[in-house]
Protein backbone atom coordinates (compact mmCIF):
# COMPACT_ATOMS: atom_id res chain seq x y z
CA UNK A 1 0.00 0.00 0.00
CA UNK A 2 1.10 3.52 -0.90
CA UNK A 3 0.12 6.34 1.22
CA UNK A 4 0.59 10.44 1.68
CA UNK A 5 -0.50 13.09 3.15
CA UNK A 6 -3.68 13.17 0.68
CA UNK A 7 -3.62 9.74 -1.16
CA UNK A 8 -3.73 6.06 -0.14
CA UNK A 9 -3.38 3.46 -3.04
CA UNK A 10 -3.91 -0.02 -2.17
CA UNK A 11 -1.71 -2.42 -4.34
CA UNK A 12 -5.05 -4.67 -4.71
CA UNK A 13 -8.80 -3.45 -5.12
CA UNK A 14 -11.92 -5.01 -6.15
CA UNK A 15 -14.93 -3.58 -6.94
CA UNK A 16 -18.73 -5.75 -7.49
CA UNK A 17 -21.63 -3.77 -9.57
CA UNK A 18 -24.89 -5.36 -9.21
CA UNK A 19 -27.97 -5.19 -11.24
CA UNK A 20 -30.79 -7.22 -11.51
CA UNK A 21 -29.44 -9.18 -14.90
CA UNK A 22 -25.72 -9.09 -14.71
CA UNK A 23 -22.85 -8.36 -12.10
CA UNK A 24 -20.06 -6.81 -13.21
CA UNK A 25 -16.73 -6.91 -11.42
CA UNK A 26 -13.18 -5.37 -11.80
CA UNK A 27 -10.03 -6.21 -10.11
CA UNK A 28 -6.82 -3.76 -9.98
CA UNK A 29 -3.36 -5.04 -9.76
CA UNK A 30 -0.72 -2.66 -8.95
CA UNK A 31 3.02 -3.81 -9.02
CA UNK A 32 6.52 -1.66 -7.66
CA UNK A 33 7.18 -0.67 -11.73
CA UNK A 34 4.81 0.04 -14.39
CA UNK A 35 1.00 0.97 -14.95
CA UNK A 36 -1.42 -1.15 -12.84
CA UNK A 37 -3.14 -4.22 -14.42
CA UNK A 38 -7.06 -3.46 -14.37
CA UNK A 39 -9.13 -5.95 -15.88
CA UNK A 40 -13.17 -6.45 -15.64
CA UNK A 41 -15.46 -9.28 -16.54
CA UNK A 42 -19.59 -9.09 -16.70
CA UNK A 43 -21.28 -11.51 -15.53
CA UNK A 44 -25.08 -13.10 -15.95
CA UNK A 45 -27.03 -13.10 -12.64
CA UNK A 46 -28.70 -16.52 -13.17
CA UNK A 47 -27.26 -18.97 -11.66
CA UNK A 48 -24.38 -20.20 -13.81
CA UNK A 49 -23.31 -16.77 -14.39
CA UNK A 50 -22.72 -16.42 -10.86
CA UNK A 51 -21.02 -19.66 -10.88
CA UNK A 52 -18.50 -18.26 -12.98
CA UNK A 53 -17.91 -14.87 -10.92
CA UNK A 54 -17.55 -17.24 -8.17
CA UNK A 55 -14.48 -19.36 -9.52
Amino acid sequence: MIHDDVHVVHARAAGLDVHKTQATATVRLCSGSGDPVIETRQFSALPNGLDGLVS
